[in-house]
């Protein structure tokens, strides 16, 4: 594996990782329900940058399994943020098969055989 794929790996795994403790360091469901709406905020401002590794680094961070657990934390999320995480979720996940990526690419689903 080159070199710069491993950096790049490696600081993905570092920004994801920041999140994840960033949100576990607050004290009280509040105070980590305050992160993960600043985090979400930092989501949504990096999707209008079309910054896409770091996004994905840092949603992965939100998603990791220690913040799933959170279910105090997650229930003080206002509305807006649940919304914002739910929309993330749907825009980020990977398509299925070959028409769906089509569709979110925007493209005519074609089939995978061309012959």
């Amino acid at each position: 594996m080159s070199s710069q794929l491993q950096a790049a790996i490696k600081h993905g795994n570092r920004i994801r990782l920041w999140g994840v403790e960033s949100i576990l360091a607050a004290p009280t469901p509040g105070e980590r329900a305050d992160v993960i709406v600043r985090l979400l905020k930092v989501c949504e401002q990096l999707q209008q940058l079309g910054n896409y590794n770091t996004l994905l680094s840092l949603f992965g961070g939100l998603n990791h399994a220690a913040v799933g657990r959170l279910k105090k934390s997650f229930s003080s999320l206002p509305k807006s943020a649940n919304k914002v995480g739910y929309n993330l979720r749907i825009q980020l996940r990977v398509p299925s098969d070959w028409a769906e990526c089509a569709a979110v690419a925007g493209q005519p689903g074609r089939s995978a055989d061309t012959s």
